[in-house]
């Protein structure tokens, strides 16, 4: 019987280590899912900026459209 007692022991520290477990990972994967959100966010922003320099720094070229000839300067 002592051998029963045991494994009702180890049982009982199996379910209240797997319940730990579960909210603690819960946490955990919350926590780097808003930390991997924030670096994502970050490199998107950048290359946007990047981009709008980019396009700012360009000299501006002169939109030739078909009706631009009829209209005097």
């Amino acid at each position: 019987m002592k051998f029963l007692k045991y494994l009702r022991n180890i049982i009982l520290f199996s379910k209240i280590f797997r319940i730990i477990l579960f909210i603690v990972l819960l946490f955990i994967g919350f926590f780097f899912g808003i930390k991997y959100e924030e670096f994502v966010n970050k490199n998107t922003n950048l290359k946007k900026r990047c981009i709008s320099l980019n396009s700012l720094s360009q000299s501006p070229k002169k939109i030739i459209t078909p009706t631009s000839s009829y209209i005097s300067e």
